[in-house]
């Protein structure tokens, strides 16, 4: 077998054109060769039979081949430097409730599910499945709100600063000092990790899943068309960018217990402030007399006295499992702009309905009349919560069930995939038709 390695700075065909013996040869010939341009690429494939094998290990570099009976090449993986949370250990247990937990975990299954490898950087105490964690923060370093279910949003808090200098030392030791395309840093929380974002120097980064309003990075992963716009607008940005992308988020229908028959109840369950609507559920089962248990951590709102209204304090992992599953419906009447709502598809794998406001993303995941009712005024409200239980329990579930890791994590892998193009053509990257586009919800 002949084997040729081209390295020659933009000049592969012209060295080509002088190896006309080894290119018309009849032996297995391996041809590996850099070629942002694809010109060389081309013209070995039309004039000379030569195969494409892989463009790996970066994009740009080919290996071609030809005279070969059967062609083995292995895709090589993307390693993920994957950051966890300062305020709380990244898990399901002391993160219940805090949607970046959830987030940063599904992520992670969702690209080692790809073949993908993923480096988690996170608290003491996290539970991220990874093919390496990496400690950056102790449990005696954790801010004393976690222990009390409340979670800090600081930047300036002293948890985060030892987090993302631990961060900072450990991903300069682990990241390749070569293939600058296939090592990509992973930032779920926007601002509060910027200064890792700026002192790690990788070359590819971006934001994923993002719910937040501190955004930085020029590669972005919303959980929504409606918060992808809302951010175009607050920046006053009239063109779209190519590379930014909508993926919501994953739901693990194990989590959840599906249930057809419903008890005699409404639920809320969230944060229990004014901009979370608690006080709309409250109005509307006030006025047709029904049930509303609240769960969640009181953070100053004290409600009027109703006997309609049942506090049931905080919710772990199973009394939130139970609550949503027995249900008639949820209430998610958020005041301000939704960025995704996680709770709407929680109570949906749970086939439970759910009754929001009609802005946000609720108009993405709310189907109005098939998973539950958009509302606007109380009257509607009303209206929603006597006619909740024309809402099929299955046709909630059915709809969950798209935003499952196996329906998702392949527009993970394709998104990053066309990341990597930027280190060759790009936007004018070409791609043969066997390259599968993501289908958008």
């Amino acid at each position: 077998m002949i084997c040729v390695k081209i390295d020659v700075e933009g000049h592969g065909l012209q060295t080509l054109k002088g190896m006309q013996d080894i290119l018309n040869s009849n032996e297995e010939v391996c041809i590996i060769v850099e070629d942002y341009s694809g010109e060389a690429v081309e013209w070995l494939v039309q004039n000379y039979g030569f195969e494409i094998a892989t463009t790996e290990r970066e994009p740009g570099n080919y290996m071609l081949v030809k005279n070969r009976k059967e062609i083995k090449a292995k895709e090589e993986p993307i390693t993920f430097h994957l950051l966890g949370t300062f305020n709380t250990p990244t898990n399901l247990t002391d993160g219940i409730g805090y949607a970046f937990c959830s987030k940063i975990i599904n992520i992670s299954k969702a690209l080692r599910s790809q073949g993908h490898k993923v480096i988690f950087y996170g608290a003491e105490g996290s539970e991220v499945p990874c093919d390496e964690f990496v400690q950056v923060l102790d449990k005696k370093d954790l801010p004393v709100e976690v222990w009390h279910n409340r979670y800090v949003e600081d930047s300036n808090h002293p948890a985060n600063k030892i987090f993302n200098a631990n961060c900072i030392a450990e991903i300069l030791k682990r990241k390749s000092k070569y293939f600058h395309s296939r090592d990509i840093l992973l930032v779920p929380t926007g601002s509060h990790q910027r200064p890792v974002a700026e002192g790690v120097g990788l070359k590819l980064l971006a934001e994923i899943g993002i719910g937040y309003k501190g955004i930085f990075t020029d590669h972005k992963i919303f959980e929504s068309y409606a918060w992808q716009h809302w951010h175009y607008g607050n920046l006053h940005q009239a063109e779209g960018r190519f590379y930014d992308a909508v993926i919501p988020p994953i739901f693990d229908p194990k989590h959840f217990e599906y249930r057809e028959k419903k008890g005699d109840y409404f639920l809320f369950l969230g944060r229990i402030v004014h901009n979370k609507g608690i006080t709309i559920a409250q109005e509307t089962c006030d006025a047709i007399g029904a049930k509303l248990k609240v769960a969640g951590i009181d953070q100053g709102m004290k409600l009027k006295k109703s006997p309609n209204v049942e506090m049931v304090g905080f919710a772990d992992f199973e009394k939130r499992k139970e609550l949503i599953a027995g249900a008639k419906a949820v209430f998610v009447p958020t005041i301000y702009i939704e960025p995704f709502g996680y709770i709407i598809m929680e109570a949906a794998m749970s086939g439970t309905p759910v009754i929001t406001t009609d802005w946000g993303a609720f108009t993405e995941n709310v189907l109005d009349g098939f998973t539950g009712y958009r509302c606007r005024t109380l009257s509607e409200f009303i209206w929603a919560a006597k006619n909740i239980d024309k809402i099929e329990p299955k046709n909630c579930r059915n709809w969950a069930e798209r935003f499952t890791i196996e329906k998702i994590a392949p527009r993970y892998d394709h998104y990053f995939k066309q990341l990597q193009d930027l280190f060759g053509k790009g936007w004018y990257s070409r791609k043969d038709d066997s390259f599968p586009l993501p289908i958008k919800d």
